[in-house]
């Protein structure tokens, strides 16, 4: 039996579902300026230029002049360090604009309490 004082009510059930829908309405509305992110980052010499996008697409490689100068080895070093800064730009700005879009909510600790109550779980 249904009695007001013991149970939740309609209005402990509203909120949460509200803030849910409001979270979802900012991260669509930021998924367009995420899908035009594009990270770019240069090699520790200078000589090799990376851009990629979020989604971890590799869009641009552009080598200097001095780069086709260096050991096979040490420009394949290059071209992974410059696709590593690169990633690493477009994350930060992934981060920039899901802070302004989501301010206070923090995506590693929500993947945290998710993984921990997905193990309580199982």
């Amino acid at each position: 039996m249904f009695h007001p004082e013991n149970d939740f009510g309609v209005r402990d059930v509203d909120g949460p579902a509200r803030e849910g829908a409001q979270m979802l309405d900012a991260l669509e509305a930021t998924q367009e300026d995420i899908d035009k992110i594009v990270g770019t980052a240069k090699g520790r010499s200078g000589h090799v230029e990376a851009s990629v996008n979020p989604e971890g697409s590799v869009l641009n490689v552009s080598l200097a002049p001095r780069a086709l100068r260096m050991s096979s080895h040490d420009l394949g070093e290059e071209v992974v360090a410059a696709l590593d800064l690169a990633y690493a730009d477009a994350d930060r700005q992934v981060d920039a604009l899901l802070s302004e879009a989501l301010p206070g909510f923090d995506l590693e600790q929500a993947a945290a309490d998710l993984q921990r109550i997905i193990g309580d779980w199982r």
